[in-house]
């Protein structure tokens, strides 16, 4: 009985980690705000670090309006919340390649989820009259633009 109950207390300890994983899971947590991005990245560097390997559908760097550097933030959506949980694990608290800030990414889940509801907010937003290329979102099919 003592050996049974060895095993139920090892259950629960990778339980809990499971349950995270679940729970992120059970909300359909797709869609991620990274912040502390620095300023001076583009979508396309983030590109080099985050290859477009299939896991994400959306990656949207929102720019100052009144200079040539984003915002600090990215918005990524993932084709699963498993996807999306794997890619926070990886990223969360590191840093940048390029970056010479010494903030480490924080990431969170965002407030819009999944891309349809992405896209509609992109759009309700007006930001589909971005004038340049390298400013608008992107949009991937099967891992291609």
């Amino acid at each position: 009985a003592s050996h049974d109950n060895a095993g139920h207390e090892d259950l629960g300890g990778s339980a809990g980690r499971v349950t995270s994983e679940a729970r992120h899971a059970s909300q359909g947590l797709t869609t991620l705000m990274v912040r502390n991005i620095p300023l001076m990245y583009t979508q396309e560097m983030l590109v080099k670090e985050w290859p477009t390997d299939g896991s994400y559908d959306f990656l949207y760097l929102p720019r100052n309006r009144t200079s040539p550097t984003n915002l600090g933030y990215a918005f990524v959506n993932f084709k699963s919340a498993e996807l999306a949980l794997r890619f926070k694990e990886k990223w969360q608290r590191k840093r940048l390649e390029h970056g010479k800030m010494p903030q480490r990414l924080n990431i969170i889940p965002a407030d819009v989820q999944g891309l349809e509801a992405n896209l509609r907010q992109l759009k309700k937003r007006r930001v589909h009259r971005i004038m340049q290329r390298e400013w608008e979102p992107i949009i991937l099919m099967d891992g291609y633009r």
